[in-house]
């Protein structure tokens, strides 16, 4: 039998890859050669393979930039790059960058849909709130700046919720910024070790000198990469709880050791701050542990590293503590002579008061507190310096610029926020996953802490506020679709226990 002549069989996409891979890379080191040769500056140079290499990593695993990208953003790493070393803000490029991936995968993957909470449309509602203000607000200026910073916080959020997909991605970015926050921690306690305050150790450990107690003036205070101690003392509070969920329900021995490192580098990071608010947010975080003790007595393992932290504190840490009393409202009978801060931050939280009654409905607009200041504190006659001034307290703050409509939508945020985590950790325990739960549970204690904190702090810094709210969304997400995993296993496995058996013909 002769046989047929058939055409050739196509290249098959092993055949064709590898040397479509050659010939891409032969095009890129020429096409990086020719840049070599220009006049071009060395960052743009050394840059241009590292962004390369980072959108081949997005398409492969957005997650990874996600995780990467909390990290950055938590430690104000981008921030500190652009103000010591004019380096561009690598946070608004992963932002930008997951964005076109998320949508890549919604419109050209089979199957692809986007993800969304009610936290993400609490969100966007007060976007809209803050872009009120351009129409009302003495210095829509200042208001425009605003709705574009919230506006990023809005596509991070939406970012998170769609590449933090399953339980080990949400771990490894609770990871990643626990990390972040031992490291910052870890440069404010060589820092104070070897008193080298005047040494920033590259705009990571910035400190500003004030009064710490009667008696002890001029004394360093921990700024971190903010340069301000009180975001600095929120931001390492935040992470004790989480760092010791994963002291205690580590995979490894290897990695409970290291957080347990990391927490009390936060820890030290958070007293050195000589944040009273923080100080305040510390004991009602340590309630919390308390109460949560009842339902998992592993916490008490904690308590020797909570001890042993307090005992090496030193003993400005001690005397700015016992200044909580000042704080309180016969504060002054207690401690004699009030302080002249607390004094200055309780004008500037009546102002704040004075400016929420004038308007109760729609506020000031987003950040014209500080534009309006000078004019409201001369009106009231009081002796403060009238230059541009912080309300210090993130409530008060959101009360003056925005009145009813901006507190019934931060307050949604937060309550939504709250009930995110406890529902989450509703799930995770009733399909069995206690490692999980607890990671909500941790999470949600954090979150409490910061609330606190915000009382006696102002906005600026609130990105540690919407990165939280981002990891409720996230984690509620996730503890949804594993508990409905779980819920259609069991009625696989009861309805296959429910089926007559066959008998043989």
């Amino acid at each position: 039998m002769s046989q047929t002549n058939l055409p050739p069989a196509p290249l098959s996409a092993a055949r064709w890859l590898r040397p479509a891979l050659v010939l891409g890379l032969l095009v890129c080191c020429a096409l990086y050669g020719y840049l070599l040769s220009r006049d071009l500056s060395l960052l743009l140079v050394l840059g241009a393979p590292l962004v390369a290499l980072v959108a081949l990593l997005g398409v492969r695993q957005p997650a990874l930039l996600t995780v990467a990208l909390l990290g950055i953003t938590w430690g104000y790493i981008s921030e500190v790059l652009v103000k010591f070393y004019g380096v561009p803000s690598v946070a608004k490029t992963l932002v930008v960058l997951l964005v076109a991936l998320v949508f890549r995968q919604r419109f050209l993957v089979p199957g692809g849909q986007l993800r969304t909470h009610p936290l993400l449309w609490w969100m966007l509602g007060y976007l809209l709130v803050v872009a009120a203000g351009l129409w009302y607000a003495v210095d829509p200026d200042r208001t425009w700046l605003m709705v574009i910073d919230f506006a990023k916080e809005l596509l991070l959020l939406f970012v998170v919720l769609n590449t933090l997909t399953s339980e080990r991605w949400l771990e490894r970015g609770v990871w990643v910024m626990l990390l972040v926050g031992g490291v910052l921690g870890a440069l404010t306690l060589y820092q104070e070790a070897t008193h080298s305050y005047s040494n920033n150790l590259g705009g990571f450990a910035r400190s500003s000198v004030g009064a710490i107690a009667e008696g002890v003036s001029n004394r360093a205070r921990a700024g971190g990469p903010t340069s301000e101690p009180n975001a600095f003392g929120q931001q390492m509070l935040v992470l004790v709880p989480i760092g010791l969920w994963a002291a205690l329900h580590g995979r490894t021995l290897w990695g409970r050791a290291v957080a347990g490192l990391a927490t009390f580098a936060c820890l030290g990071g958070a007293a050195l701050s000589f944040s009273r608010g923080t100080y305040v947010g510390f004991i009602v975080l340590t309630g919390l542990l308390a109460l949560h003790m009842r339902l998992n007595w592993r916490y008490l393992l904690a308590l020797p590293l909570l001890l042993y932290a307090i005992s090496l504190a030193p003993p400005e840490v001690r005397a700015r503590f016992s200044t909580l009393t000042t704080m309180l409202p016969d504060g002054q009978r207690l401690a004699g002579e009030r302080d002249a801060s607390l004094d200055r931050r309780e004008i500037e939280m009546l102002m704040a008061f004075y400016m929420f009654a004038d308007h109760p409905i729609v506020g000031v607009g987003a950040d014209n507190y500080r534009a309006r200041f000078s004019e409201y504190v001369t009106a009231f006659g009081s002796d403060v310096d009238t230059y541009e001034r912080n309300a210090h307290s993130y409530y008060l703050e959101i009360a003056a610029e925005h009145g009813a409509i901006g507190l019934i939508a931060v307050g949604g945020i937060m309550l939504f926020t709250v009930g995110a985590f406890r529902r989450a950790r509703r799930q995770f325990a009733a399909i069995g996953d206690q490692r999980m739960a607890e990671l909500a549970s941790a999470l949600a204690i954090g979150f409490a802490s910061y609330a606190v904190t915000a009382i006696f702090l102002h906005g600026d810094y609130s990105r540690f506020l919407w990165l939280q709210v981002d990891l409720a969304a996230a984690c509620a997400l996730i503890a949804a679709h594993a508990y409905q995993r779980a819920m259609a296993r069991d009625d696989l496995t009861a309805a296959a226990g429910a089926a007559p058996a066959t008998m043989p013909a």
